[in-house]
């Protein structure tokens, strides 16, 4: 079996770990653990709060330090249509964005820099406090490539909890706002622009991820957590 139940695996292995002190303070982020190869993060998918038939799947392609690297795929939940194919994106530190999207070469749609490590900038902050670096995003719409460099605000709302497939997950709560590029044939009174956007994510204490994602249009929420299964010892074959 490739995969086991997430509340399994989370008791097997002892992680009890809460973004909530005993006495129910919210803490700040001291230390990040990003999930592990091979987990699969299934996300229901809300459009002006109206759920719709579609499920996004990410699953953890290879991970290096804050960076995670996944697959992105959409699939119908009535199977009315095939999957998509998956398509590489990647995200520092839970909530920041590096690539998204995928061009007919292959190359990312966006991708995002940072002036300084991410990593550095959610640790030790404290529930409503905000900080910022600056973010360079790289994009070729249209066949016109473009680079906006601007400020990437991130502001720490708290801790939650989020009911998961029946089971409480720690949440904190992190809203960001950015510079994005924004490309519509035929928009006046100019079709490429650069507009603010904003979303807020839900980073798991137990997984180094983000449980739901809300967006100006409707939100994604984690339906179901998939752990990869923990490799058994091998027996040796020696004598003493």
């Amino acid at each position: 079996m490739r995969y086991l139940a997430c509340a399994t695996i989370a008791l097997s292995l002892g992680m009890s770990a809460s973004a909530f002190a005993d006495d129910g303070v919210c803490l700040p982020l001291t230390t990040y653990t990003p999930p592990p190869v091979g987990a699969v993060f299934t996300y229901a998918v809300s459009h002006l709060d109206e759920t719709i038939p579609v499920q996004i799947v990410r699953e953890i392609e290879s991970v290096d330090g804050h960076h995670v690297r996944f697959l992105h795929n959409f699939e119908s939940v009535d199977g009315s249509r095939p999957p998509s194919p998956p398509r590489p994106e990647s995200f520092e530190t839970g909530i920041f964005t590096r690539n998204a999207g995928q061009m007919p070469d292959g190359t990312p749609t966006r991708s995002r820099t940072y002036t300084s490590s991410t990593l550095d900038l959610l640790t030790g902050l404290e529930p409503g406090q905000s900080a910022e670096i600056l973010s360079s995003e790289s994009s070729a719409m249209n066949d016109r490539p473009r680079t906006i460099t601007a400020p990437f605000q991130v502001t720490f709302d708290g801790c939650e909890t989020l009911d998961i497939a029946g089971q409480d997950e720690a949440v904190r709560v992190y809203s960001v706002t950015y510079t994005a590029r924004t490309y519509v044939p035929g928009r006046r009174p100019q079709a490429d622009m650069a507009a603010e956007k904003g979303n807020v994510f839900y980073l798991s204490e137990r997984y180094g991820w983000p449980l739901r994602i809300d967006s100006a249009t409707g939100h994604i929420q984690a339906i179901s957590i998939e752990m990869p299964e923990p490799e058994s010892d091998t027996p040796g074959t020696g004598g003493d």
